[in-house]
Formats: structure tokens, sequence, C-alpha cells
């Protein structure tokens, strides 16, 4: 039987098979893999290997990770990586990435409301009920969105000099805030109530420091060449004068032309 270096090589060919090794570390990591401030010192893996085109990564942990329809360029920056970061940036579909760095930012949101939430337990005018916030004297509970801008505000003002109570009575985004949100708690619709600083928000609104915010309807008048416009208008000028001036219904009213 022929055992020798030829024949090895020819079999290692046909195999298709290519495999990096390195001497394991004593030391282990406990790392998050999308933390992109740690860096190693020396190579995050155990093994690469790929066989035809699957790729398979054998991380410092043990974690073992695989590539389906791998290519050699694939396996060949995953042998220079010097991150877990730069590895899973090779063997991970992006879509999947994308998936874990959004629950990796929702993750440290909702840190920074539970630390928002304990500076705004302290203050006089909320309360926290089962992991939900309340102005007091309230029955509804305050959605993310106005959560998130009561402790942006709470924040800023906390930097200042003084009692932060005091300071906040005279903050005006912090009163605007609250008295609109008072005023939303009297409309029936929970869903509504949020919905509408929602629209407030993305069309950049202001509310004023009564918790009042003030918006126009665009009314576009269109008339081919065939409509009488004087008539259009008219109708359009009588229609406000009846409401806003008259204060009558304008179903009393009829428009009548005559030749």
């Amino acid at each position: 039987m022929d055992f020798s270096l030829n024949w090895f090589k020819s079999k290692k060919k046909e195999e298709n098979i290519q495999k990096v090794d390195v001497p394991q570390s004593t030391t282990s990591y406990d790392v998050d893999p999308l933390d992109h401030n740690v860096e190693f010192m020396h190579v995050p893996y155990k093994s690469i290997k790929m066989v035809n085109d699957v790729l398979t990564v054998v991380l410092l942990d043990g974690t073992i990770i695989i590539k389906p329809s791998a290519i050699q360029t694939d396996f060949e920056k995953v042998v220079q990586a010097t991150t877990i970061d730069e590895i899973m940036k090779v063997v991970t579909l992006s879509e999947v990435l994308e998936e874990k760095i959004k629950q990796k930012v929702e993750e440290e949101h909702l840190n920074v409301i539970r630390e928002g939430l304990k500076v705004l337990q302290d203050l006089s005018d909320f309360v926290i009920t089962d992991n939900s916030l309340y102005i007091k004297g309230t029955e509804r509970s305050i959605p993310k969105l106005v959560t998130d801008a009561f402790i942006t505000i709470v924040g800023k003002v906390s930097i200042l000099e003084g009692d932060l109570e005091k300071n906040l009575l005279t903050d005006v985004t912090y009163t605007s805030l609250k008295k609109f949100w008072l005023k939303c708690c009297l409309n029936s619709s929970a869903q509504s109530a949020e919905d509408l600083y929602i629209f407030l928000s993305n069309h950049q609104f202001k509310i004023d420091r009564h918790g009042n915010f003030y918006a126009y309807r665009k009314v576009v008048k269109v008339c081919s060449a065939e409509d009488n416009s004087e008539l259009v208008d008219f109708i359009s000028n009588t229609y406000n004068k009846i409401k806003a001036v008259w204060k009558k219904p304008v179903s009393n009213y009829e428009v009548i032309e005559i030749n």
C-alpha cells in the first residue's frame, strides 16, 4: 500500500478539507460577541475547519459556529480575525446579526429606562406600580415614549444646582409635558392618547406651557375646467361663515343658482 506524501496530498485534495488549529489558551473569555470594544491579543478561536462549503469555527469558550454555503474568502477572513465580532460578521447572516444588534440596543435602552424610573420614583409627581409609571392621581399608565421624554427632561434638569423638585416646577418642557399627559388622561381611549404623542413627536409639533398643541388642516380645492370656481369659493366661504360666525347648522341652508 502506498503511504507516500504524494498520496496523502492527493487524498486531502479530494476531500477538499481545510483546517487551521491553534494552541488552546489557558485563559478563557466570557464576552459578548457584539461588544466592539473587546479586542484579543491572540486569535479568538480554538480551531477552524472548512469541509466543502461548510465553515465550522470553534471559539475559545467551546461555542461552535457553522456557516453553510461558505466560500474561500469567508475561510480566509475568519483565519485572519482577531475578535469574535469579526468572526460573527463573516459567519452570521446579515438578518440574524441585525436582529442581535437590535436586541442589544433594546436591552441597553431598558437599562436606561430602569435607571430613569428610579429617579422618577423619588419625585412627588409620580408613582410606580407593577413596573408602570403613573402621574399621581391618575389611573392611566404613561406609555413608553412619554416615559422616555420625562426621563430625558428630568435627566437634564438633575444636573442643575439646587433642589430637583423646585427646578422641575420652573422647567417649561417638564410642566408642559405633564399638563399634556393629564389632558390625555381625559380621553377615554388610552391608545388614542399614546398615538397622539407619537404623531406630535414624528411631526415635531410643539407642546405649549398649557399642555396644548396647535395644528391646522390644509384644504386643497380641486376644480376642473368645467367647474364654476366662483361658486366653489362662495360655498367654501359661506360654509365657514355659517359654522364659525353664525354658529348655525349648515344643513339648514341651501345654495341656489339663478341663471
